[in-house]
């Protein structure tokens, strides 16, 4: 179960540097990531989702939108070619498709709070400055920044070998994102048509 809720966490969140990528300040891009994070009250957004199979040649893509409020609020929610929806809502998690629905209170679980933490601070980049989470490297190509986080800790490691973060040129949105699974699997998160601290209704986080 715990596996299950980690994969499906961080494929919300959800590569290999090129050579001539050209190393930066790290202390002073995390810096800046964090004040444009802090910044970041309410984010709406579509995306798209292409997962790459290590053993198919085929990739499996999926489009949904994404609603996030700083509040510890959020709603993922697939709409092609499959309906799937995610929703954070405090210490409730729902996750409901067209024929089920599981509601999950990690308040009394420690590893869900933990990956629902770094779920969340993923969401705005805050995740460069969780030192004991992950280790972090951070490059320039071209205007874009790329951060490649380490997993630090044993569980993590278990199911990923780096996620990386592509920042867009003033670092106050992540482009994309990338899971690199151990089991050689991709899946690349591409965020479209960003929404900054616009008014989201309530009843987007209702858990039922």
């Amino acid at each position: 179960m715990m596996r299950k809720f980690a994969l499906i966490i961080f494929t919300i969140l959800g590569l290999s540097i090129h050579s001539y990528a050209q190393t930066i300040n790290q202390e002073e891009l995390i810096a800046k990531v964090n004040k444009a994070a802090g910044d970041i009250k309410s984010l709406e957004c579509e995306f798209t989702q292409t997962k790459h199979i290590s053993l198919l040649k085929d990739k499996m893509q999926s489009n949904g939108k994404m609603y996030y409020n700083n509040s510890s609020k959020l709603r993922w929610e697939y709409l092609s070619p499959y309906k799937y929806c995610f929703i954070l809502n405090d210490t409730k998690v729902s996750l409901a498709s067209s024929t089920k629905k599981d509601v999950i209170d990690i308040k009394n679980n420690q590893m869900f709070q933990e990956i629902v933490k770094i779920m969340m601070n993923s969401v705005t980049g805050k995740c460069l400055s969780s030192s004991s989470d992950f280790r972090v490297n951070v490059t320039v190509d071209g205007n874009r920044t790329i951060a490649v986080l380490y997993p630090k800790k044993k569980n993590l490691r278990q199911l990923f070998s780096n996620i990386t973060l592509r920042f867009n040129a003033d670092y106050s949105m992540i482009e994309t994102v990338e899971l690199f699974e151990k089991s050689g699997d991709k899946t690349e998160i591409k965020l479209k048509n960003p929404k900054l601290n616009g008014e989201i209704d309530e009843s987007v986080f209702a858990i039922d």
